[in-house]
């Protein structure tokens, strides 16, 4: 399967109805699964010592490359 690009993700969390004007911890869990299926799409893997899951990472990633 081709890696999608960030802005792609970006594109497709805003289809989704992601808000990227909230905090991490404001989205909820249907949000932050989604997440890390885009993050699977991209290629992204969390930091290995992030405390946030890798749908919440991949979140704040996306939201500095807005």
């Amino acid at each position: 399967m081709k890696k999608i690009t960030k802005q792609q993700a970006i594109e497709k969390a805003k289809t989704y109805g992601i808000d990227f004007s909230k905090d991490v911890f404001e989205i909820s869990i249907s949000d932050k699964s989604y997440m890390s299926e885009l993050a699977k799409e991209a290629g992204y893997k969390a930091s290995k010592t992030s405390c946030l899951s890798t749908g919440s990472a991949f979140f704040e990633h996306l939201k500095k490359h807005l």
